[in-house]
């Protein structure tokens, strides 16, 4: 299979994996990401009254909704890409520490939230730290200026994939996209792998990530900014 090289390519190949929301959707969405940023498990109640809606509104939001994850509480710890469980990549905001479930979450998520996170993640191969701040319009201080992130490429003929990550997208997807101190060693690690990769700079890993925002929440962004 021909590997995709431009992130349009990536964007067309990658983004009908997961649901696109619409604009109702995707404002509960939006509040859903914005109260577990809080650090504190999320309960439905927590979303009636933020979004001044009914249980019933939010029940049918979350019911079968991909990647929300629930405590012994039924409250929600984790959702789409970011949850208050410890995981490898680190993510402050608002001085709250929080994880994401892989490297490319920690690049979008922060203009979800309109908030600059202090990212503290590792090279997947070296265990180097990997560390910069992301706000909503772009990376700054990253320390390693030749890191890359590598992206997971669907064979577009494969729907079992697609069923997968609407089952796990944590096994399915978010444990193949890793932060990796230099394309070299990015490479060292892709040889070994059977899979379809693309090794992307921080800047075209954060751009393709401001990519899949407009594709599942644009309604909602547009309007907020």
């Amino acid at each position: 299979m021909e590997t995709a090289t431009s992130l349009n390519e990536i964007a067309e190949r990658l983004f009908p994996t997961f649901v696109k929301l619409n604009p109702e959707e995707q404002k509960y969405s939006l509040s859903l990401y914005r109260i577990l940023a809080q650090g504190k498990p999320v309960s439905r109640e927590m979303l009636v009254e933020t979004m001044n809606t009914s249980h019933e509104k939010v029940n049918h939001f979350l019911k079968d909704r991909m990647g929300v994850y629930y405590d012994d509480q039924q409250n929600i710890i984790g959702y789409m890409g970011l949850t208050i469980s410890k995981m490898t990549h680190q993510f402050t905001v608002n001085s709250k520490t929080l994880y994401t479930w892989c490297a490319w979450d920690s690049l979008f998520i922060p203009a979800l939230l309109d908030m600059t996170a202090e990212v503290e993640s590792i090279c997947q191969t070296s265990k180097k730290p990997v560390t910069f701040e992301v706000s909503p319009d772009g990376v700054k201080n990253l320390q390693l200026s030749d890191a890359v992130m590598s992206v997971l490429i669907p064979d577009a003929e494969d729907k079992g994939f697609v069923e997968s990550c609407c089952k796990d997208v944590i096994s399915s997807f978010c444990h193949f996209v890793y932060f990796f101190k230099s394309h070299e060693t990015g490479l060292e690690w892709k040889s070994t792998r059977k899979e379809n990769y693309a090794l992307l700079s921080i800047k075209e890993a954060f751009d393709l990530g401001r990519q899949f925002n407009d594709y599942i929440h644009g309604d909602v962004l547009s309007v907020k900014h």
